[in-house]
């Protein structure tokens, strides 16, 4: 197994972000999500901001699940490319978690109880709770989630991603690896989230008497 031996944190940055370019070079799915995930982020920012919505609790509300969720994302994605994969979905569920709480505070229009709960304690709109809420779309969240909390918790699942092999020789994953399959897992999972945040944006948007400020299509 290569040495690691007198790296430092600088040449561990270097090591990831060679793994990320590789990480796209070698798998198209890989290019493919980053193409949806970067078009995904720029709608989701550009209509989840407080401007878009006239209720100022309902602005509010929308904006800070969506952050929480979207920031998530575009961390888990970057750690995807440095083929990081247990540390992605580890941070990954949040964005799951987050996503779930939107569907649920926008389509049953509870934007003051996300506001007050969000100031106190989560109880109404509680990650469990939510999925209950939920019915069957909160049950495929909950898959969803399980499925990533297999490499999340220290399972044995996790324990054997710590190496990988590349071009024929054992290494250590420290902080990333060239792993383009791995990767790929990585950017599969971040989707679901993300793809959320775009139904809940819609959808809120349909609440609005006239839709989103200066846009005709949002009904559409």
């Amino acid at each position: 197994m290569p040495s690691l031996l007198n790296y430092d944190l600088t040449a561990l940055f270097e090591t990831q972000e060679h793994a990320a370019v590789e990480n796209c070079q070698r798998s198209e799915f890989v290019r493919k999500v980053f193409s949806f995930q970067s078009d995904c982020i720029t709608l989701c920012l550009n209509f989840s901001g407080v401007e878009r919505f006239k209720n100022a609790t309902k602005a509010t509300a929308i904006r800070m699940f969506s952050v929480d969720c979207l920031s998530h994302v575009i961390v888990s994605f970057r750690l995807a490319l440095y083929g990081a994969i247990p540390q992605s979905l580890t941070i990954l569920r949040g964005a799951v978690e987050a996503s779930a709480l939107l569907l649920h505070v926008v389509f049953g229009q509870r934007y003051e109880t996300a506001i007050y709960e969000a100031n106190k304690k989560f109880d109404e709109i509680e990650f469990k709770n939510t999925l209950r809420q939920l019915g069957t779309i909160g049950n495929d969240i909950e898959f969803h989630w399980a499925r990533m909390s297999e490499y999340a918790h220290a399972s044995a699942k996790r324990i054997r991603l710590a190496a990988y092999t590349h071009d024929g020789l054992e290494y250590d994953r420290i902080g990333g690896a060239i792993d383009p399959d791995g990767a790929a897992t990585g950017a599969y999972f971040s989707m679901h989230p993300a793809v959320c945040i775009l139904v809940c944006l819609r959808e809120a948007a349909r609440q609005e008497p006239e839709g989103f400020p200066g846009s005709r299509s949002s009904r559409n």
